[in-house]
């Protein structure tokens, strides 16, 4: 539960980031109206100052939304203990905070040429981090939707509920997990001991993957 409340609030402090990346970036107020922006003094001195430091807190914020989104679908799929993920929020919000207030007033006392020149550094960073957030969350996915040994349950913490997700694996896979079966019955059909009297029946398909597994006594 405490996972799934972290994880939640991962994605809220993303969307609040997202939308103060969108207010900041791209609907900010035009100069010489500042009520709607990145409202620091030095900024509401010229056009230019206004404009390069909105678009840089727009950046900001958007890069450390993506990775609070990121790290919400780590914290859940993952399942990372209530203590790290708590630690992990305070730490990023921090950072995140001071970095969408500190980093835009910072370069507004440099040269323009400066502030352009962070502006696509930003903008570069941000590219980066969301095109890395995309691969390793389709390698995630595809990682924990194929069927893939590394993924098989023990003997021992096997529950009803897995043996559906039994299907589609390969006897090879099983067997490097489990060992080999205690009996076979046939080509098609093997049998693990279990706890007690109980054994894990495994009937295979075509191409020797498991078709249907179940808990019998005998």
């Amino acid at each position: 539960m405490v996972t799934v409340v972290m994880a939640l609030l991962f994605t809220l402090e993303g969307v609040i980031l997202t939308i103060t990346a969108i207010v900041t970036g791209i609907k900010h107020s035009d100069f010489p109206d500042v009520r709607v922006g990145y409202y620091v003094r030095d900024a509401m001195k010229s056009e230019e100052k206004w404009e390069d430091s909105n678009e840089t807190a727009g950046l900001v914020s958007g890069t450390f939304a993506v990775i609070f989104f990121a790290t919400a679908i780590l914290v859940y799929w993952e399942r990372i203990d209530s203590y790290r993920s708590i630690v992990l929020f305070f730490i990023f919000s921090i950072i995140a905070i001071g970095s969408v207030l500190l980093i835009p007033a910072y370069f507004l006392k440099k040269s323009v040429r400066v502030r352009k020149k962070a502006k696509k550094i930003i903008r570069n960073v941000l590219i980066v981090v969301f095109t890395v957030d995309v691969v390793w969350i389709v390698w995630l996915y595809a990682y924990y939707h194929t069927k893939n040994a590394d993924n098989l349950p023990t003997l021992e913490n096997l529950q009803d509920d897995d043996l559906d997700d039994l299907a589609g694996y390969k006897r090879g896979q099983l067997i490097s997990v489990w060992q080999e079966p205690d009996h076979t019955i046939s080509a098609d059909q093997d049998v693990w001991a279990l706890d007690g009297d109980e054994y894990l029946l495994v009937t295979y398909g075509t191409g020797g993957k498991v078709k249907e597994a179940e808990f019998v006594i005998p």
